[in-house]
């Protein structure tokens, strides 16, 4: 009689974030495997980790299945990607069983695309296709444990995904992921449309339809109270949920931020306002931290300049800078951003006919994030530089070393 096989796999999966590919998350296995002897990042022949992911970006959700263009270049069954990702399957798993005690880590690309223009595949789409990674894995009836690792967007993925499958996931971690409406993305969708209703193009996005269409259904997900309602009310009616570990960043503030868009008067005499909120709110230069620990969670990492005043107090906890602690905020050492100011100008550049992409404020932010120079182009935006060039902004975070620690403490 076989004796039964025992042994404990363990299998991690890395969801990437809006518009970002697999490669978003180089930098934090490089820093894994050098400080981590029972962590293995999966490779496969010829390739090395860099380049080496689970492709989803050509898998149809609706007809569930894997698809290519014919001659005629209609879309079609493709058998060859088909069983390019069985292979893939089989092959990590025979990974996992030559190396029993490695905790064997894979990244994942959900995205339609690699161009941000055209990654804004839905959350549903993403979560379809990672259920169709893990029932692959399940396929194979191993004593496995799947933790899943999200940023950003990728996070939201994960947890719909374990939402439908709670007793399939050992443990989660979301870095820098909103769980409740997204302020800062109410301000590039509000902007957005402005330049588009200008015919002017788009800020993010250009100004197809397609992209449009697409964009716009990402940005009214993550700014939409009723989603995120009923996100954590499925989360919290499940009767046994995966543990899910919430790790935070915080690499500035934000002020005087569009927070609502309101319709006032009586039609046909209607008009639209913007309301705004004047507090300093901590944000990682995409989402506000409170709005990154809103969800139930078993635990939380603030990850952040311990040199704050108020690091290790309630009130940072908490994550919003009231007037109550105004005093103490005099001290603070964060860079801040002006929403409202920062979107007026962006918007009075579009409308005289510039191309805001151009402007100061999206250098800084963009050398910050993506660039190789020591100051933007406008020292007058230094703070919005050092926002994105922080190691614990959005993104960066994820392979900052307080978070790469975190991770791999939270695996064993």
């Amino acid at each position: 009689m076989s004796s039964v096989n025992k042994t404990k796999y363990k299998l991690v999966l890395y969801q990437s974030g809006l518009g970002t590919a697999h490669d978003y998350y180089n930098d934090t296995f490089e820093k894994i495997i050098k400080n981590d002897s029972s962590s293995l990042m999966y490779s496969e022949k010829n390739k090395t980790y860099k380049n080496t992911f689970i492709d989803m970006t050509e898998y149809d959700c609706e007809k569930g299945y894997f698809y290519g263009l014919n001659s005629n270049g209609y879309k079609g069954r493709s058998t060859e990607l088909t069983n390019k990702f069985n292979n893939l399957i089989q092959d990590i798993v025979n990974t996992m069983i030559n190396n029993p005690t490695k905790i064997v880590h894979v990244k994942t690309q959900l995205n339609d695309s690699f161009d941000f223009a055209d990654g804004f595949d839905t959350i549903e789409n993403q979560k379809i296709k990672l259920m169709k990674i893990i029932n692959s894995f399940k396929s194979y009836n191993l004593n496995l444990e799947i933790y899943l690792v999200g940023h950003s967007q990728g996070g939201l993925v994960n947890l719909e995904t374990a939402i439908e499958m709670p007793t399939d996931i050992k443990k989660m971690i979301s870095i820098s992921t909103p769980y409740s409406p997204v302020s800062v993305a109410k301000n590039l969708l509000y902007i957005d449309r402005l330049i588009k209703k200008a015919k002017l193009g788009g800020l993010l996005v250009g100004d197809s339809e397609e992209e449009t269409a697409r964009y716009e259904n990402c940005a009214n997900t993550l700014t939409s109270k009723d989603y995120f309602k009923n996100l954590k009310k499925k989360w919290d009616n499940l009767a046994k949920r995966p543990k899910l570990l919430v790790i935070t960043g915080t690499s500035g503030f934000v002020t005087k931020t569009v927070s609502e868009f309101v319709t006032i008067g009586v039609p046909p005499f209607t008009t639209s306002m913007m309301m705004t909120f004047d507090k300093k709110h901590p944000f990682d230069g995409l989402v506000l931290t409170c709005e990154q620990k809103d969800i139930s969670y078993d635990n939380i990492v603030n990850i952040t300049s311990k040199s704050l005043p108020c690091y290790s107090e309630e009130t940072f906890v908490k994550k919003i800078c009231g007037a109550n602690i105004y005093d103490r905020c005099q001290g603070c050492n964060l860079p801040s951003f002006n929403g409202f100011s920062s979107i007026f100008e962006l918007a009075c550049d579009a409308i005289v006919g510039n191309d805001p992409m151009n402007h100061d404020i999206v250098d800084a932010i963009f050398e910050g994030a993506y660039g190789v120079k020591s100051t933007p182009r406008n020292p007058e935006y230094m703070n919005y530089f050092n926002i994105y060039r922080s190691q614990y902004s959005h993104m960066f975070i994820a392979s900052c070393d307080e978070t790469v620690a975190t991770i791999m403490g939270y695996l064993k």
